[in-house]
């Protein structure tokens, strides 16, 4: 179930391992943003607004928000995590201070009480009692415990934080109003601008050690790989496997050239490496290897053994 609106993508690869920021908003669905409300040990929910302070009759409300990260690569390192909180919908009133909690509990299935109590003791996401101004954007920056926390969800494509507010010492708590209204207007909707790392150079491939010789760039996505025996014909069988997947299996090298057209991913860098089957006359086994995307034109020339691998990283780029 698909419940973030994908907004930005952007990525920049730079030495071993690429950067990318990602934007990501709750969606339209019901119970996905929403608070819950304390009246004496009487708990109550409500979907969509995120509301958080004290209400009437000594009830206090604490909000939380769930994001889809279904988007973000299970094996990604995420490095910093940015909260956009627009209250330009908020009618004017004094700034509020508010805490980012991590909260361990799916707000969806959680009982209320875990839920609010989750929210009252989680632990600090962001800086305490960072004040959210209402008529303004405010960004939060959150902290290294969101960034693990974040990085520890991955595979459970969820997750989670909880919104309370602190006394402030002007005469106690106050509601502050909902981030995100009932009619789930995208520009009211809170923002997660998560920015992670990806190790995309493979150490090894069953055993045999994967070196990287050499990094390329290509502006389109399709792309023609020609490969032939780069020296004396004598009998050199291999694989090229392009993102751990064979597009060329157990083949014996010609002079003649063979051609493969494949598709490369555009959200992140791809591998292409060479595997021996064998290793021929003489060996290493060696392949001659053009690509070509109908724009740029690259040569090179990979190396492998029964021990080790020669690969290339390739990008799609401007």
């Amino acid at each position: 179930m698909r419940i973030l609106l994908l907004v930005v993508f952007i990525g920049l690869v730079s030495g071993l391992k690429a950067q990318w920021n990602i934007t990501v908003t709750p969606s339209k669905i019901e119970g996905f943003t929403g608070s819950v409300r304390n009246l004496d040990g009487y708990y109550e929910k409500f979907d969509g607004a995120i509301r958080l302070g004290k209400g009437s009759f000594y009830s206090f409300f604490r909000g939380y928000a769930i994001f889809d990260i279904s988007s973000v690569p299970d094996k990604a390192i995420v490095k910093s995590i940015r909260l956009i909180i627009n209250t330009k919908h908020i009618p004017e009133r004094l700034s509020v201070p508010v805490e980012i909690t991590k909260l361990p509990v799916n707000p969806r299935q959680a009982s209320l009480e875990d839920l609010y109590n989750s929210i009252n003791s989680g632990i600090l996401l962001g800086p305490s009692g960072d004040y959210l101004k209402t008529k303004s954007e405010n960004v939060i920056q959150l902290n290294s415990v969101a960034n693990d926390d974040l990085t520890s969800h991955l595979e459970q494509n969820w997750w989670a934080v909880g919104f309370r507010q602190v006394e402030d010492g002007l005469g106690g708590s106050r509601t502050v109003g909902a981030f995100e209204g009932y009619d789930f207007t995208d520009s009211i909707a809170p923002l997660c601008v998560v920015t992670y790392e990806l190790p995309y150079k493979r150490k090894f491939y069953e055993g045999r050690k994967v070196t990287y010789i050499e990094e390329l760039t290509f502006k389109n996505s399709e792309i023609t790989i020609e490969y032939w025996d780069h020296l004396k014909i004598d009998g050199d069988i291999i694989s090229l496997y392009l993102n751990g997947t064979p597009v060329v299996s157990k083949y014996l090298l010609k002079r003649e050239r063979e051609l493969t057209e494949v598709k490369l991913k555009t959200d992140m860098p791809n591998d292409l490496f060479l595997y021996a089957h064998n290793e021929g006359m003489n060996p290493p086994n060696t392949v001659a290897i053009r690509i070509s995307d109908g724009i740029t034109d690259q040569n090179f020339i990979l190396e492998s053994d029964l021990n080790s691998c020669e690969a290339v990283l390739i990008k799609v780029g401007r």
